[in-house]
């Protein structure tokens, strides 16, 4: 029962009884290695063959077991030859098993050098990556320190700003303060500005009114001025008319000399003393024309030079109304930009 390494035993023809069964039986029951025992031609009866038959209950490795001519019913050699075939299959069944078994051993083994390399590989690189990781930590760690100076500083140039802030907000209030009262002052100045705008209103409509007066005198010079020119104009056409006539008489009295020299010799006297009365006379209006020409021209350029007068004086005074309106426009400017500077 002890020997591992043996497979196949042979006990034919050896008389063995009943109590050798029963011993071969317990040893079956511990042996693993024996595959094939013949037992053939022995007296082991009906007794060895259920020994047999109890210790195939335990033993699953034989595969071969041979009890012809022992005195052993059929019905016992078909209950034994059962269980030696399932043993047989049983055995076929472990045998396939321990074959996948060790080809899953040999995969898993492949699988697990394979998952071992790769896991080392893996923590390889997470070593790598844990190592890259914490210098990305210290480098981070060192940002945040130098965030956090920032931060402190940042703090800092707030409470600085903080007191800045509260130092405007005072002066906004004083300037506000100063704004209101410089509000004021401008809207009194407003006020003294519009009264002085009045005022110079009113004078530019007084002024206004003297143009009218003075426009309407103009008008009225030269109307004169044209009826001047109209009267001189007639004056000259009359006059030209007058030496037309005189020049048809001279020629008409000429022919009247050159036909009737000795005829009307007492008739061209007569007619040259009419002809001088009417020269004389023409020549008298033509002066008094003359005269009351200049007079007229006389009467117009003192008219001319009273309204030169009193346009310039009309200047003057619209000058000097501009001047010191424009005056205190700059004055009403300088005192706007004081308020507001």
């Amino acid at each position: 029962a002890a020997n591992h390494n043996l497979e196949v035993l042979d006990l034919r023809n050896n008389q063995l009884d009943p109590e050798c069964a029963a011993l071969l039986a317990a040893a079956l029951r511990k042996n693993t290695s024996l595959r094939a025992l013949d037992v053939r031609w022995n007296a082991m009866e009906q007794t060895g063959g259920q020994s047999f038959l109890t210790a195939l209950q335990t033993n699953k490795t034989l595969m071969t077991l041979k009890l012809q001519g022992n005195s052993i019913s059929n019905d016992l050699l078909t209950a034994i030859e059962h269980c030696v075939k399932h043993n047989s299959g049983m055995l076929r069944m472990q045998s396939e098993y321990e074959a996948r078994k060790e080809l899953l051993a040999n995969h898993a083994k492949a699988v697990n050098n394979q998952r071992t390399l790769e896991l080392r590989q893996f923590a390889e690189r997470t070593q790598r990556q844990i190592g890259e990781m914490d210098m990305e930590m210290k480098e981070i760690q060192r940002l945040l320190g130098t965030k956090q100076k920032e931060v402190e500083e940042l703090e800092n140039k707030l409470s600085e700003t903080k007191r800045v802030l509260e130092i405007s907000r005072r002066e906004v209030l004083t300037l506000q303060d100063e704004l209101k009262l410089k509000d004021e002052n401008q809207a009194a100045i407003l006020r003294d500005y519009n009264l002085q705008l009045e005022t110079v209103n009113k004078a530019l409509v007084a002024n206004k009114s003297a143009m009218c007066l003075l426009e309407e005198k103009l008008e009225e010079e030269r109307k004169l001025r044209e009826d001047g020119e109209r009267e001189r104009r007639r004056d000259r056409e009359k006059i030209r008319q007058l030496e037309e006539e005189i020049e048809r008489r001279k020629e008409e009295l000429q022919t009247s000399i050159t036909e009737h020299v000795a005829a009307v010799e007492e008739e061209r006297k007569q007619s040259q003393q009419r002809l001088a009365l009417v020269v004389e006379e023409w020549s008298g209006r033509l002066e008094q024309k003359a005269a009351e020409q200049a007079r007229a021209e006389q009467v117009y350029r003192e008219r001319l030079r009273a309204v030169e007068a009193a346009l310039e004086s009309a200047e003057r005074s619209r000058a000097e109304q501009s001047s010191q309106w424009n005056m205190e426009r700059a004055k009403w400017a300088e005192e706007k930009a004081n308020i507001w500077a």
